[in-house]
């Protein structure tokens, strides 16, 4: 078994470019990181390269995998407490037409999400209420990023995904005819009172700013979620969850 020491090693220098947005974009690549994650990697998706520490390798009969130093492997991996392995993964893109090719689209639109937990929380929620995709600003946190990765626990492969100007998206949509509902924190329909049963596109904004004033005024209506506490507002993966399952509920039992 063939050990890489050297830091000069392509494999090596690849997979710490790869930390970087600009190099993901520019490779057309991006890692997975841990055993769990990469056993979860779809067969429709290249994995350009597997990468194992030396410790890891060891135990195992790892075939085209290349097999790094433990202390080199360290230096490349994204998690402190790295479990020795990772995949190298070629970047999909998607479409409008991989988001809009269902009969009773649920979509969601995120405007300068850029906390990566929260968007990795809300891949994983799109996933689990079987929503059609998501489009995202660009302002929002890059997809590929190694924190939305891990807090997306596999939906990043499951739910399409586009980076797009959302004026262009929301018109796009409308002209479709699915309706487009914004979420504010004030001065809006309840989410119980608002029928959410047809085509619909739920629009989200930063938790800290709210949806850009010149995105909120092309949506159809404005929603909120009834808050009779003292918070002002809710975490931005929070708020998705309660809309989304509200739309959801009213599809699955009204």
């Amino acid at each position: 078994m063939e050990i890489i020491t050297s830091r000069n090693n392509p494999i090596v220098r690849l997979a710490k470019s790869l930390k970087d947005k600009k190099f993901r974009r520019q490779h057309g690549l991006f890692v997975v990181e841990g055993e769990k994650f990469v056993a979860e990697i779809p067969a429709g998706w290249e994995i350009a390269q597997m990468v194992a520490s030396q410790s890891y390798a060891q135990s195992l009969d790892l075939r085209d995998c290349a097999v790094v130093a433990d202390n080199l492997f360290g230096e490349m991996a994204d998690t402190v407490n790295s479990q020795g392995i990772f995949a190298i993964v070629k970047i999909r893109q998607y479409s409008f037409d991989d988001i809009c090719n269902t009969g009773n689209s649920l979509i969601i639109i995120l405007d300068g999400i850029n906390d990566p937990g929260n968007l990795g929380a809300i891949l994983r929620l799109a996933d689990s209420a079987g929503a059609s995709g998501v489009f995202l600003g660009a302002d929002c946190v890059d997809t590929y990023n190694s924190k939305v990765v891990r807090a997306a626990a596999g939906a990043l492969f499951r739910v399409p995904f586009v980076y797009e100007d959302l004026a262009a998206v929301i018109n796009r949509l409308q002209s479709a005819e699915i309706k487009v509902l914004a979420a504010m924190p004030k001065n809006a329909v309840s989410i119980y009172y608002q029928n959410l049963t047809e085509p619909l596109a739920l629009l989200l904004g930063n938790e800290a700013r709210g949806i850009k004033p010149e995105i909120a005024r092309l949506a159809d209506a404005n929603v909120q979620i009834p808050m009779p506490g003292a918070a002002e507002s809710l975490n931005a993966a929070m708020a998705c969850g309660i809309l989304v399952y509200e739309a959801l509920r009213q599809r699955l039992w009204n």
